[in-house]
């Protein structure tokens, strides 16, 4: 009888822990899509509103524009984005979920990714960068 009490535990632990997960990572997914269909329409305020405090903090609001600027010129103005994987980290006891991209412009493929923390007020981008590989279309 213990066995199944410990079996049941683990089952409802499992599934506590798997949906919490999986709905940070739906919740965070949305800001990545709102990032990009604000970068597509090259909105940038709007993406600097979703920015954290402390993504703020290491770089100046100009520093961001012109990242985010130089990063949609590479991009051209058409590109596909789509989400590729994730995984979470604890940094000073602040969950960290890191979203993974790959970028076609079709003249080939690049992968960024979007780092965003839990605050108050729902996910927000603590840093944004472009991993330095390239895949180039063979069309």
């Amino acid at each position: 009888m213990k066995k199944i009490y410990f079996i049941i535990l683990i089952v409802f632990v499992g599934f506590f822990i798997s949906t919490f997960l999986f709905s940070s990572v739906s919740q965070s997914g949305k800001v990545g899509d709102y990032f990009y269909k604000n970068l597509q329409s090259s909105n940038y305020d709007a993406i600097i509103q979703i920015l954290d405090k402390d993504a703020l903090n290491q770089k100046t609001k100009n520093e961001w524009l012109e990242t985010l600027k130089l990063n949609k010129e590479n991009l051209g103005n058409s590109f596909i984005y789509k989400n590729t994987g994730f995984h979470t980290l604890t940094v000073n006891n602040q969950n960290i979920i890191k979203l993974n991209y790959s970028i076609d412009n079709g003249n080939g493929i690049t992968f960024n990714i979007i780092e965003l923390i839990k605050r108050d007020d729902g996910y927000r981008i603590i840093n944004y960068y472009s991993e330095n590989k390239f895949v180039i279309n063979d069309n």
